[in-house]
């Protein structure tokens, strides 16, 4: 979970890795959209404080007009989930 604070200053990983938690959240949500299956709802504690972690991390690079298509991301992840 330390992959964003490491390359923080890495505009193509940034990318990389908030593109990748979009695509996670959209499969996640499109699993559980009607009803979470058990196996989600027993292991939420599991990944549910990293997920956490990714949307509240505080990176300098996110902040600026130069990733606009990653903070779009970020963006698009908190209204949607």
């Amino acid at each position: 979970m330390n992959l964003a604070k490491q390359h923080e200053n890495n505009k193509d990983a940034i990318g990389v890795i908030y593109s990748s938690l979009l695509l996670v959240s959209k499969i996640f949500y499109s699993l559980n959209a009607q009803e979470i299956p058990e196996f989600f709802e027993d292991n939420m504690k599991t990944w549910m404080p990293n997920f956490h972690t990714l949307l509240v991390t505080d990176v300098a690079l996110l902040k600026t007009a130069v990733s606009q298509n990653i903070n779009s991301d970020i963006t698009a992840i908190r209204i949607n989930f």
